[in-house]
């Protein structure tokens, strides 16, 4: 990066840069500093060292010059700089869920919540990474990341290239739809045991489980380790229920092969309901599983269409995220496993919380649990 010469001291300032970081705590916020004579003299280095050293905790929030006055602890120097870090592809395109608006402003809610006492500086970033496989990040916000001045992050859908790199500059990072030694995620595993549980007790005999498709452009794009379907398959021998592959819906293909562009998730719900319930010979599911309720919007509008009850002629459990107006109306005639974003975002600042103390464990998973709605 073009700003890491100027930021990466030698090993003088450094040292320097950690006795003046020391003396600033011990003298507290807002305390004048010794004066720059001083500083040389009990620290026994150069005034051009002790300016290099008086730049960079500068730009940290450490210090501040005063022309005329002199040098200060700043008056923020418990103050917190916590970044958040967002995909924004996860908020535009015809496939953008609600959870997402949801999602970040109960972030931004979080967020204003802890600024009202000064103890935190928060920033909320939109990123837009072009390419998956490089670091995603605007200059400015790697300058402030090299440059120490930012204490705590938490990302959501970033690559793996830019949480692996904030956590080489030994900054806390907190992770949401991605990868990390530090991540927060929704159990899909109870997900899955919580809706076959839920069609088990109302006598279904032959579940059906619905997932997005997915539309690769290169063969390392494509996952062939779909563990909620591997849950789904065991929640059914738990349960000793037959499985019928038939009834396990998606479809995984080149996007070249495509004649158009991708189907979005509700075109997806209903082409799958077409398919399968539109063709008398396709073998037809008395329960069913839906792990995305925006496939399930565009479900429903088939089965509209073919003349199908949902909860009287089939049964229906769908994954929906609490405050989600997207199956509004529908309450009846569906059972509904819900995680709730609120949750989410109050155990991601939670792990921040924890990582932002002294000694920080090496690796910390929190999963969020679903509830049930039948």
């Amino acid at each position: 990066m073009s700003t890491a010469r100027r930021l990466a001291p030698a090993s003088k300032t450094q040292t320097l840069c950690r006795d003046l970081r020391a003396l600033a705590y011990e003298l507290g916020a807002g305390e004048k500093f010794p004066t720059a004579i001083e500083l040389c003299e009990r620290f026994q280095t150069s005034r051009a060292t002790l300016n290099d050293a008086l730049d960079i905790l500068e730009d940290q929030g450490i210090l501040s010059r005063r022309r005329g006055s002199g040098i200060y602890v700043s008056t923020r120097l418990h103050t917190k700089c916590i970044y958040v870090l967002l995909y924004a592809y996860l908020f535009l395109g015809e496939n953008k869920s609600p959870f997402w608006g949801m999602f970040s402003g109960l972030l931004a809610e979080e967020m204003e919540r802890r600024t009202l006492n000064n103890a935190y500086q928060c920033e909320l970033h939109f990123v837009l990474q072009s390419d998956r496989d490089k670091l995603a990040l605007p200059q400015s916000v790697v300058e402030m990341i090299e440059s120490g001045r930012v204490d705590g992050i938490l990302t959501v859908g970033m690559n793996n290239i830019t949480t692996a790199w904030i956590e080489q500059q030994g900054v806390p990072c907190v992770v949401y739809a991605g990868y990390g030694p530090y991540t927060v995620t929704q159990d899909l595993d109870t997900l899955v045991r919580q809706a076959v549980t839920l069609l088990a007790s109302k006598g279904c005999q032959r579940i059906g489980f619905w997932t997005e498709s997915t539309y690769y452009e290169t063969e390392r794009e494509l996952s062939s380790d779909r563990l909620i379907e591997q849950s789904f398959i065991q929640a059914l021998k738990e349960y000793s229920l037959p499985l019928y592959p038939e009834l396990i819906h998606y479809k995984t293909m080149r996007r070249a092969t495509l004649q158009g562009p991708v189907p979005t998730y509700q075109q997806q719900g209903y082409q799958y309901v077409m398919e399968i319930f539109g063709n008398k010979n396709h073998p037809q599911p008395d329960g069913l599983f839906i792990d995305n309720d925006m496939i399930t919007s565009g479900a429903l509008a088939a089965f509209q269409r073919l003349g199908i009850h949902p909860g009287e002629e089939l049964c229906i459990v769908t994954q929906t995220n609490t405050g989600s107006p997207i199956l509004f109306g529908y309450e009846d005639e569906l059972s509904r496993v819900e995680f709730d974003p609120a949750e989410l975002v109050h155990e991601m600042f939670a792990m921040l919380d924890i990582l932002l103390q002294p000694e920080r464990p090496e690796t910390l998973h929190f999963q969020i649990l679903p509830r049930n709605h039948s």
